[in-house]
Order: C-alpha cells, then sequence, then structure tokens
C-alpha cells in the first residue's frame, strides 16, 4: 500500500488502532507504525518550516494535491 495524503495516513493509523484493539496486532507493532508515522511527519514538517523560510508555497500533493510553488504574498 502506497500512502498517497494525510487522508491515507490517518486511514492506516486508525486501522493499526483497531487490530490492536481486536488483538490481532500487538501494541509493540502498532508503537513501531505510529512511530515511523512520527518520523515521517516530521520530515514534512521540516519542508514545511524550509519553504516557510523562503516565502514560497511548497508543492507538497501529500498535504493539498497542488502541484504550484509560488511566492508568498505578505500584507505589508
Amino acid at each position: 500500500m502506497t500512502i498517497k495524503n494525510t487522508e491515507q495516513l490517518r486511514d492506516l493509523l486508525s486501522g493499526v488502532l483497531e487490530k490492536v484493539i481486536e488483538g490481532s496486532v500487538a501494541p509493540n507493532q502498532a508503537n513501531a507504525v505510529s512511530n515511523l508515522v512520527g518520523k515521517f511527519m516530521q520530515t514534512v514538517q521540516l519542508d514545511m518550516k524550509y519553504h516557510q523560510m523562503r516565502e514560497i508555497m511548497p508543492n507538497m500533493p501529500f498535504l493539498n494535491g497542488t502541484n504550484d510553488s509560488k511566492k508568498i504574498e505578505h500584507d505589508k
């Protein structure tokens, strides 16, 4: 399964939680998935901070589905 957006990521995590509750996934396995997702999201956050510092909109289809990078307009 390829995760292409945040909605699919939430669906994955919710499925893992359901399986933990059912007993078909061990809590330590769910914890490993959760840790990996956290590390993944840290890289997304780093990309966003980089783009913010450069004052450009990031091209992150994972978050918003757009393919356009553009300069951020500031009110002065």
